[in-house]
């Protein structure tokens, strides 16, 4: 049963021990938190219980009806039920104090104790709730025990009475910190009789009560009144050593009421720092408003090993300190990387340092995934320019396999490295723009534009010619604006390639079938529903020609006769108002020993008719051909559907590649 402090029970008078011990403030026990629920379990489980104020226990039959024929005689009833129900309250009061667990209340139900004390007792305790108990209990107390115990002349208790004031009437001042008192006078009074503040005397207090606060309060008060006097004054604390009784206060403070700490934090942050106590300050300066000030302290007093050991990562402080760093000491490679340690999302405010530190750690795709969230912000110049070279590096080296496939002429397989190679050196433009850089991108457009054609030109027939892939290659090559000469004539091959490509498609469009084009009413109907694909036809060889009118390259001569011939032929087939003459004399003059150019202008230059034909015709037998081949390709040249069996003729402007693909494959007719 509850075990009773018998040394202080002894120190109550004894006149006035047998009701004392009733009075709702007097609890002498001494209980552990294993003892108080095994006292608990013992009282819920007895059928009777015994209670003299003091104590309470289990009562037998017997001893109940002992107890009840005496109280019918008149005499003190231990056993009497608002006895009891006072006893369990006061107990369970205590255990509250103490903080112990209280889940087993519900069960002294069974001898009347109400919900209401129960869900008290149960409650964490506060002061508006240690109020209320108090206050129930001396209620309690007056309205159902006081009478059958208070002697005749004692003065009797009101629901005003102070809670523990009966220690003070006994000047037993120690015992009244111990039940949480909450008037504010009795604390006043109990202070003043056991608080010294040079001799800090020895009792128990229940930590963070009202009393223990006050008390704290006091002891703080004290140091700082000292801290305010003179110079003279604070001389003689020094000479006194009132400086270790500063200490001795402050310690005795927070052993009162540990949370006085957050009551006056500056004052405690101060403390702590100068006694160097940084593990007690920390928590402390975290429960600052003013992140920035808490930051502040933190960076003057704290060294980087504490900081690491102490400070949350991505808290509140740790990002106020690392503006605190960061914005002192801004582009320094190791204080980046110092706050990247404990405030690893730095890199929302501080995206150019994490940009920076990224690229240190060669965590290059982190570091572009990064530059390409930011919007107004600026980066270090270096950074990107490393950041750039880096993609460019990678980019060169899958430029370097997609060339060696070229030299192969595996233009299906150039694909996928040219491709990685581009979106390499866009993501090295996009961090770095510079000539340098751009001609390289402009290099890589052109070598996958002259893949796509030339995969195309070896793959396909011109009736299946892939002409999406070949209008891309050509939108390719328009974005490239190359400076180096080399790069500006290779660009120019191929761009004119996929010109011509695209012409020998809209060529094979355009081509009427046999039967069509011998009726003059369905050659017209024909030439009127293409209308706009001969129009685009005649365009681009108009913009070849441009492109190549000042060549000395002979490949590029080629292509220009080629494109002049078919311009000429163009505006002859199809009745275009324009003089065709100029473009088959451009033709020749562009691949002279073209015997179809030669014969083409010895048709239509009355004058040259005799010399061009003695030039051309040797020409034509050289090749395999006679006149008569010439006549029969000439008569069905624009036909879709030419007959093979009339002329061997296939091609008259690749003659040295007669009967053979290649990768520059020009022409229909």
């Amino acid at each position: 049963m509850p075990r009773i402090n018998q040394d202080l029970l002894e120190r109550i008078p004894e006149e006035k021990r047998w009701y004392l011990g009733y009075y709702p403030d007097v609890l002498l026990y001494q209980d552990d938190k294993h003892e108080y629920s095994e006292a608990i379990y013992h009282l819920a489980n007895a059928k009777y219980l015994y209670a003299n104020g003091y104590n309470i226990r289990p009562a037998s039959t017997l001893r109940y009806a002992f107890e009840a024929f005496k109280g019918w005689l008149g005499f003190n009833n231990h056993c009497e039920t608002q006895k009891v129900q006072l006893g369990l309250y006061k107990f369970a009061y205590y255990g509250y104090l103490k903080g112990y667990p209280q889940g087993a209340l519900h069960s002294l139900q069974r001898h009347g104790v109400s919900e209401q004390f129960i869900r008290q007792f149960s409650s964490p305790r506060k002061n508006d709730v240690t109020q209320k108990i108090q206050n129930d209990l001396i209620k309690f107390y007056a309205d159902h025990v006081q009478a059958s115990v208070i002697p005749e002349g004692q003065p009797k208790i009101s629901d005003e009475y102070s809670f523990g004031n009966t220690w003070a009437n006994l000047e037993l001042w120690s015992e009244i910190p111990k039940l949480d008192p909450q008037n504010d006078l009795l604390i006043q009074r109990t202070i003043s009789q056991l608080e010294n503040m040079s001799s800090l005397p020895n009792y128990v207090s229940i930590q963070n009560s009202k009393y223990a606060f006050e008390v704290a309060k006091q002891c703080i008060e004290h140091v700082k009144s000292r801290r305010n006097t003179s110079l003279a004054a604070k001389f003689l604390n020094y000479v006194l050593n009132l400086s270790a009784d500063n200490e001795a206060l402050i310690a005795r403070a927070i052993q009162f009421a540990p949370d006085i700490c957050l009551q006056d934090k500056q004052f405690f942050i101060a403390f702590y720092l100068e006694r160097k106590n940084f593990k007690a300050a920390l928590p402390l300066i975290e429960l600052l408003e003013d992140t920035t000030e808490a930051a502040i302290l933190v960076k003057k007093h704290f060294n980087n090993e504490q900081v690491l050991a102490l400070i949350k990562k991505d808290s509140p402080l740790a990002a106020a300190l690392s503006e605190q760093y960061l914005t002192a000491d801004t582009e320094n490679l190791k204080t980046i990387k110092f706050v990247a340690t404990f405030y690893p999302s730095f890199a929302q405010k501080f995206p150019a340092q994490a940009l920076r530190l990224l690229v240190s750690e060669e965590k290059y795709e982190e570091a572009y995934q990064l530059f390409t969230g930011l919007k107004d912000c600026q980066i270090y110049v270096d950074d990107l320019v490393k950041l750039a070279d880096y993609f460019e590096d990678l980019s060169l080296s899958k430029e370097k396999a997609a060339v060696a496939l070229r030299e192969q002429q595996n233009w299906i397989g150039i694909e996928t490295p040219i491709l990685q190679a581009i979106r390499l050196i866009k993501k090295a433009l996009e961090l770095d723009e510079n000539d340098d850089r751009s001609e390289k991108h402009y290099r890589q457009l052109r070598l996958y534009a002259e893949s796509l054609i030339n995969n195309d030109i070896v793959t396909h027939e011109i009736e299946t010619c892939q002409i999406e892939q070949i209008i891309k290659a050509i939108n390719l090559l328009n974005q490239c604006k190359p400076v180096a000469s080399n790069e500006k004539k290779l660009h120019q091959k191929v761009l004119v390639t996929g010109l011509m490509r695209q012409v020998d498609y809209l060529i094979y469009t355009i081509s009427p079938l046999a039967i069509d084009a011998e009726s003059h009413t369905k050659l017209a109907e024909h030439n009127d529903k293409h209308s706009d694909n001969i129009r685009n036809t005649a365009q681009l060889l108009r913009k070849i020609i441009d492109l190549c009118n000042d060549t000395s390259d002979k490949e590029l001569k080629l292509i220009l006769g080629k494109a002049n011939f078919l311009y000429g032929d163009l505006i002859k087939f199809f009745g275009l108002n324009e003089n065709c003459n100029p473009y088959f004399r451009a033709a020749m003059k562009a691949v002279p020993n073209n015997p179809f150019y030669i014969l083409r202008c010895s048709e239509i230059f009355e004058e040259e008719k005799d010399k061009l034909r003695e030039k051309g015709v040797p020409l034509l037998r050289a090749l395999g051909y006679e006149p008569i081949h010439y006549l029969r390709w000439d008569e069905q040249r624009w036909y879709k559907d030419k007959s093979s069996a009339l002329t061997p003729i296939q091609d008259i402007h690749n003659l040295g590649e007669k009967g053979q693909k290649r990768s520059f494959s020009f022409s229909l007719i």
